[in-house]
């Protein structure tokens, strides 16, 4: 499903995102929200407007070709959270600007599906929050800003090489570079020319929202990306 410049999400049925659904970053549940429609193959291109949104693919559902998801945004935000349920043998995601702020979150998964990430901005950060059994390669690249393993992640991140703006760490069991040649599973690529790149784990940082919320410490306004507005 390709939306063109001119046309909202909701005025196309069926929509790529529920307006009912919790805003990106605010009040987002662990598990799938109900009130979300599952969808194949959506691709949303937007030239100078943002793209915020919750998506449930199911990989499940036939039809389309290319990207399961693909949001981008030419001179715009992009502010996504993605479930994925359904068998496939990879699901594929990107969210990628050229002049914007990325913030992508991939829920953790009810079934094993292989994920395979790309959050890119050429100029502006990238957050991007991973599933918690997240178990793969995570390519970090960054030329002019810096980079950050949020704390519960850099436990379970071992650096491979880091050469030339481009880090490569595996995430999750230990690393076998023959293993890893031949990899078929989880992949992450996270890309920023210049800016800030983080990356987490989804589980922990809403566990960690839903517990300030309901200890009346939520920040409704930056919600599971509350780490960013600290800084």
């Amino acid at each position: 499903m390709l939306l063109p410049d001119n046309k909202s999400a909701t005025s196309i049925p069926p929509p790529p995102y529920s307006p009912e659904a919790p805003p990106p970053g605010a009040g987002v549940p662990s598990m799938t929200p109900s009130v979300l429609p599952g969808q194949n193959h959506v691709h949303i291109h937007r030239a100078n407007t943002p793209i915020h949104g919750s998506f449930l693919i199911d990989v499940s559902l036939p039809g389309g070709s290319g990207k399961n998801l693909s949001l981008e945004s030419h001179n715009g935000l992009i502010d996504a959270n993605v479930w994925v349920k359904g068998e496939a043998k990879r699901c594929e995601l990107e969210a990628v600007s050229h002049n914007g702020v990325v913030r992508f979150g991939v829920a953790d998964r009810e079934t094993p599906i292989p994920v395979n990430i790309l959050a890119k901005t050429y100029n502006g950060a990238v957050h991007t929050l991973i599933p918690v059994d997240f178990e793969g390669s995570l390519v970090i690249v960054n030329q002019n800003g810096s980079v950050g393993l949020l704390p519960s992640l850099r436990e379970h991140a071992h650096l491979v090489s880091d050469e030339g703006g481009v880090r490569k760490y595996w995430v999750g069991g230990d690393y076998d570079e023959d293993e890893a040649r031949d990899w078929l599973g989880d992949q992450c690529h996270v890309e920023s020319m210049n800016g800030t790149v983080t990356v987490g784990y989804w589980e922990v940082e809403v566990e960690k929202e839903e517990q300030q919320a309901a200890e009346g410490k939520g920040d409704t306004k930056c919600g599971m990306w509350k780490f960013l507005c600290s800084s």
